[in-house]
């Protein structure tokens, strides 16, 4: 028994004499700034290959992509801009304005479908006050217009309390008719056909 302790007494006191050593030699590591080896072995980065890095940078090179600039107005809606602005300058006349900067749909399990019937919809020009606040919506009418979808497209804004003033794309109304259609004097459309469905 006294030669089994005689040997099991020094050992004991080397394990934890080297046990102590470790922990003092690692804590020093990290007081110095040295970061320590990983206990268990990393696996590194993969390298990405020269092609696939160029056709990762590919996504920002313009000649990747093909687009050409397009005018804002056709020179006939130029023209009827510089008559409105002209004719309201206590307004502001903004031209091609998205349906959805104007309206949008009421909360209702039927929002989102309301909202893509009018995604992507433009009207001519948006008229409002000093305050920003919406006078009303003007329409140039071409041959190409649609009568039934100008009928849903102004009751969609009537009801969110936008009135839609419409005149003949060629027309050349005079500041006096200009300004009575938009500040309400006169009705919105007053060059409907004798037979339009709207003609009392």
């Amino acid at each position: 028994m006294r030669a089994l302790d005689l040997i099991l007494g020094p050992l004991a006191a080397w394990t934890a004499g080297a046990w102590v050593w470790r922990k003092v030699k690692r804590a020093g590591k990290r007081s110095n700034g040295i970061n320590t080896a990983p206990r268990y072995p990393t696996t590194p980065a993969p390298q990405q290959s020269p092609w696939a890095m160029q056709k990762t940078d590919r996504r920002f090179d313009p000649g990747t992509y093909s687009y050409q600039s397009r005018a804002l107005l056709t020179r006939n809606e130029i023209e009827f801009w510089t008559r409105l602005t002209r004719a309201l300058p206590q307004a502001h006349v903004f031209p091609q304005v998205a349906m959805s900067a104007l309206i949008e749909p009421r909360n209702s399990r039927f929002a989102e479908q309301n909202f893509r019937r009018i995604a992507g919809q433009r009207v001519d020009f948006a008229i409002y006050d000093q305050q920003f606040n919406i006078l009303c919506v003007i329409e140039l009418d071409d041959p190409t217009h649609d009568e039934f979808k100008d009928r849903q497209r102004d009751a969609r804004l009537q009801s969110a309390g936008i009135r839609c003033v419409r005149f003949e794309a060629r027309s050349r109304p005079d500041f006096k008719t200009i300004r009575a259609r938009v500040y309400g004097n006169q009705p919105a459309r007053t060059d409907i056909h004798p037979n339009h469905p709207d003609q009392p």
